[in-house]
């Protein structure tokens, strides 16, 4: 039978924090990061700013044109 003297205790406390620590480092993703963002194509970019007016309508086309 083993005897659960100071070595035996502390064996078992390093065991519990060890443990303790695998856990918190398990976690799926950390506080405050942001998740993966999709890319945005040149067409969504044009659709965008042609929503916003920040282009006309004949620069729109004429975008469009060019990234086909």
């Amino acid at each position: 039978m083993i005897m659960m003297g100071f070595g035996g205790m502390m064996l078992f406390g390093i065991a519990v924090l060890f443990a303790v620590v695998l856990l918190v480092n398990e976690t799926p993703q950390p506080i405050g990061q942001p998740e993966r963002v999709q890319p945005v194509s040149a067409r969504q970019i044009l659709d965008r700013q042609y929503a916003k007016g920040e282009i006309t309508q004949e620069q729109y086309y004429s975008m469009i044109n060019d990234i086909k």
